[in-house]
């Protein structure tokens, strides 16, 4: 009730209009298709469940080439498992652990979900932005990314928030 309630006008957010370079955000703000609006509202419910909500911003890519708008990674307070300490951003740990269906046998065993430990780590070392998904403890080298802004620029801050009810830190 309180999210209908604190969501019961529609969100004014400025940049987002018609004509802006970001306004397909407003219908499409996730990677599955999420509205801004709904993605805000799953933000609130979070914040009052658990107090806060970790949000990543990405970017879709095809063989390296960058290829539509960026968009929204919601985490639950319980996936943020790790990070660095104080006014410090340089790491942040991710659980993505889950169960995922085995699509690679012909057998009919596709009907199959196994459990799998999946870890996305953010760091920033020597000024620039990485990220990269571990399976158990071990780094999966194809997944190891660093991003680059326009003109090849490296980011020089990871692209993570903390969102709480009057802050955005970690706190």
């Amino acid at each position: 009730g309180m999210v209908g309630l604190i969501h019961r006008q529609e969100a004014d957010i400025s940049g987002i209009e018609v004509g802006k370079p970001l306004a397909g955000l407003w219908e499409k703000a996730t990677k599955d298709g999420m509205t801004l609006e709904a993605f805000h509202q799953s933000i609130t419910a979070e914040i009052l469940l658990m107090g806060r909500y970790g949000i990543l911003v990405d970017m879709p890519r095809t063989n390296g080439e960058v290829e539509a708008l960026p968009y929204f990674v919601g985490y639950q307070t319980e996936s943020i498992i790790n990070w660095s300490e104080g006014d410090v951003r340089d790491l942040f740990v991710l659980d993505e652990s889950g169960y995922r269906r085995d699509t690679s046998q012909a057998d009919g065993s596709e009907f199959i979900w196994n459990y799998e430990r999946q870890y996305r780590v953010l760091r920033l070392r020597n000024g620039s932005y990485s990220q990269q998904v571990y399976q158990d403890e071990f780094p999966v080298a194809e997944t190891l990314v660093e991003p680059t802004a326009r003109g090849n620029r490296t980011f020089n801050e990871i692209p993570f928030i903390m969102v709480g009810p009057t802050t955005l830190t970690l706190e």
